[in-house]
């Protein structure tokens, strides 16, 4: 799945924090389970002013990324003068099939998972090799070798045992080095569900045109984020993006394909609106009170006085609202 590199900046609080279930637990050394620090793609949270300022002495530019084929494929969508609505979504998106799909561990998900592990010959786990709760970025590397592939392909609430061998050597506790050890895994929940179900269907639809009003409002947006961490950082925008190899262009272009592939949702299922923050529809009202409740903000003006961009709102409620929505199409 695509990553954003704004959305891995963006910090803050953590928007859908009830849709894991309780917070991380022992981050045991023996198992390799220190956290990660890692964020679930399509996860939303939002803008603080927390950058803390860092040298800016003897800084190389980060080369920008080679594009792949469908990023490539993307920075090609032409701007149109198109407003988005039911009779034009068609010609603005193909929409990828959101009904049916399977929720399941694989690589890019964010699994809350309870694991129990024991070294072959002992009778109970040592410390650091259970946790009724821990968030597990699968691909992230965080367990031992092994570890989270075989957790692909598990469901909600399902418990699998395995066998694996601890690497030779172990520097974390050369002990262990080279020794077997039995685990049981339950996997409590996926983390921020909502947004990453709509990630697989804004990674399997095409955009056709970007509405020009949409991708203005998108750009400024992004430029507007990145001026805000360059200023953090005590340094010049060109050179904060040049260090860090961003392409404001390309984050634009992704961040607007998740965007118009929540209101493609939204619109096939009836229920799309121009502006969800003042609409009444219960799909953006309960959207928009859990995204300000996930930000301590009882309101709209109180989260945008907080420094919470507005146009970060807006799409945090469509992209939960659709999410939502797609839940309910689960196979």
């Amino acid at each position: 799945m695509k990553k954003k590199i704004l959305a891995l900046l963006l910090v803050g609080a953590l928007a859908l924090s009830a849709s894991a279930c309780g917070s991380s637990a022992s981050n045991g050394t023996d198992s390799q389970t220190a956290s990660a620090g890692t964020q679930s793609e399509g996860t939303q949270s939002a803008a603080t002013d927390s950058t803390s300022s860092a040298g800016t002495e003897s800084v190389t530019p980060m080369p920008t990324p080679e594009l792949s084929e469908d990023e490539k494929a993307l920075m090609s969508v032409e701007v149109a003068e198109t407003e988005l609505s039911a009779d034009t979504i068609d010609s603005v998106l193909e929409l990828g099939e959101y009904k049916g799909l399977t929720l399941e561990v694989k690589e890019g998900v964010t699994a809350n998972i309870a694991f129990s592990g024991t070294v072959h010959g002992e009778d109970a786990p040592r410390d650091g090799m259970t946790s009724d709760s821990t968030d597990l970025a699968i691909g992230s590397g965080s367990f031992i070798d092994g570890f989270e592939d075989a957790l692909i392909g598990m469901k909600i609430g399902e418990t699998r045992e395995f066998d694996l061998a601890f690497p030779d050597p172990y520097p974390n506790n050369e002990e262990l080095s080279g020794k077997m050890t039995k685990w049981t895994v339950t996997v409590n929940d996926i983390v921020n569900k909502n947004y990453y179900l709509l990630g697989v269907v804004s990674d399997a639809s095409t955009v056709k045109s970007f509405p020009k009003s949409l991708y203005d409002e998108t750009k400024e947006f992004v430029e507007a984020q990145f001026k805000s961490y360059a200023e953090g950082y005590g340094m010049e925008y060109d050179e904060f993006i040049s260090m860090n190899g961003i392409n404001t262009e390309l984050e634009t272009r992704m961040i607007l394909q998740d965007r118009l592939a929540a209101e493609g949702v939204l619109i096939k299922e009836g229920v799309y609106a121009a502006d969800p923050l003042t609409s009444t529809e219960s799909v953006y009202a309960d959207a928009l009170n859990e995204i300000l409740q996930a930000n301590n903000a009882a309101t709209v003006d109180d989260a945008i006085a907080a420094g919470i961009p507005r146009t970060w709102i807006l799409n945090s409620v469509e992209q939960l609202a659709a999410g939502n929505l797609i839940m309910n199409y689960l196979a």
